[in-house]
């Protein structure tokens, strides 16, 4: 079961690495404090072993939200839990809620969001990022284009 879990933890690194030229655009916002990084895929990129493992919807009218928040720290960026709440907007205002997963994997902490999809449709993402209940937080909004998987 620790290769699985290891290898879990390869393919969402190596997705979280993708560039544009795979269909996956990772991006990254610094604060002062942190580094967020996030990239959107289209659900059918995951193997029906991992979709199933996480319960997540595998399908090419499904994409996927990955994002992990590291704190900054003087030798090692540490990833660390937190708070999201989010929605994805198309161009004609329609909006869908963004419902977070946490994987933890200790060395790794990340949140995937499930959500339908129509081919060739520009979405604004608009997050709210917190590291806790009472922290003001950070407000994330950024724009993909997805398609519908092959």
């Amino acid at each position: 079961m620790k290769w699985l879990t290891l290898f879990t933890s390869l393919l969402f690194s190596i997705l979280i690495t993708l560039n544009v030229n795979a269909g996956v655009e990772e991006t990254t916002r610094e604060t002062d404090t942190h580094i967020i990084h996030f990239n959107v895929f289209n659900s059918s990129f995951l193997t029906p072993e991992i979709a199933k493992q996480y319960d997540l919807k595998r399908s090419n009218y499904y994409a996927i939200l990955n994002i992990a928040v590291h704190e900054k720290g003087a030798s090692e960026d540490k990833p660390i839990p937190v708070l999201l709440q989010g929605t994805a907007t198309n161009i004609v205002q329609q909006q869908q809620k963004l419902e977070f997963q946490e994987i933890d994997e200790g060395r790794a902490i990340y949140y995937l969001s499930t959500f339908r999809i129509n081919d060739d449709d520009l979405l604004t993402f608009d997050i709210k990022i917190r590291a806790n209940a009472d922290s003001p937080g950070y407000d994330l909004s950024f724009k993909r284009r997805v398609y519908v998987g092959p």
